[in-house]
């Protein structure tokens, strides 16, 4: 983590977990990320298409909400976030009445395959 003084990147936002400190490169796109898919759609006054479904599957059965909010994912990942180059979104059940996703993605500033594992 750097402080705004440290900013190297052009890609750059503040950190959502540590005040005063900023996010960079590979770091700035994981929050991103992040910040879509836990974002309910409707809830941004100025944006209220902005956001991820998954919160409206909750209610599914997990064999049919798990590939929903897959898609629910591609979908919002590429509309939003335009630098991650998804490669795979996977599922998985977690004590029988959750779900874990694990998302990966490549991106310009690493060939590195970055993953953010999310439950929502």
């Amino acid at each position: 983590m750097a402080t705004l003084a440290e900013i190297q990147s052009a890609d750059w936002s503040l950190s959502i977990d540590n005040a005063g400190e900023v996010v960079q490169g590979s770091a700035d796109i994981a929050q991103c990320i992040l910040i879509i898919l836990t974002t309910v759609k409707g809830s941004d006054p100025l944006r209220p298409n902005f956001g991820c479904g998954l919160y409206e599957r909750l209610d599914q059965p997990i064999n049919v909400a798990g590939p929903g909010m897959v898609l629910d994912i591609v979908e919002a990942i590429r509309l939003y976030e335009p630098r991650a180059n998804l490669q795979k979104v996977r599922w998985q059940p977690v004590d029988g009445s959750g779900i874990k996703f694990s998302v990966q993605w490549t991106d310009a500033y690493s060939t590195d395959l970055n993953t953010l594992n999310f439950t929502p």
